[in-house]
């Protein structure tokens, strides 16, 4: 089935401001003390970042299914605003991310879109197969992973940090991008 207009959202760092499953994982490991522990895993992330990956799975897949339904998140503002004009004039939202089917799963329930998973670097991938055809595609994230699912859209908006820009800007894209600013690395 051919869309007319799709629009396709990043999760973490783009509708969320934070990754969600690190968040879930500190939120129920350490209750009242995790934002002491947040610098040491960042760090830790960066270092050994597939051991931290695998820590992460392990331990979010230990976690009860009623605390990740309840798990509130914060929506950045405009990006929520920017997905629900869109859905309200009529164009096929899709977030894909690379956050677990669970939490897919509360998005999906919260904000009534299709939600899909990936693989980091082949979100383009899981859209093509999803939905192949349309006539206009807009991708909002904020990561430089999504290259390729940049690469199939006719517009952007990216969330980036100024210091990353040039990142994006190195990517070469002959679309319209509206760079919005985050304050996440």
């Amino acid at each position: 089935m051919k869309v007319t207009k799709l629009c396709v959202f990043d999760l973490d760092g783009t509708l969320w401001k934070i990754n969600s499953h690190v968040a879930i994982v500190q939120k129920y490991k350490y209750r009242s003390f995790y934002r002491l522990v947040q610098p040491v895993e960042k760090i830790a992330a960066h270092v050994f970042p597939c051991q931290y990956q695998n820590y992460l799975n392990t331990s979010f897949d230990k976690i009860p299914r009623t605390f990740i339904d309840n798990y509130h998140f914060y929506y950045r503002i405009d990006a929520r605003q920017e997905l629900e004009k869109r859905k309200s004039s009529g164009e096929k939202i899709i977030v894909i991310s690379n956050a677990p089917p669970l939490i897919l799963d509360v998005v999906a329930r919260d904000l009534k879109v299709e939600c899909l998973s990936a693989k980091i670097g082949e979100k383009d991938k899981a859209l093509i197969k999803k939905n192949s055809k349309w006539d206009r595609l807009t991708v909002v994230t904020d990561n430089l992973s999504d290259a390729s699912l940049l690469l199939l859209a006719d517009e952007a908006i990216v969330y980036t940090p100024a210091r990353r820009k040039a990142s994006f800007d190195k990517l070469g894209l002959v679309i319209p991008v509206d760079y919005r600013p985050s304050d996440i690395d």
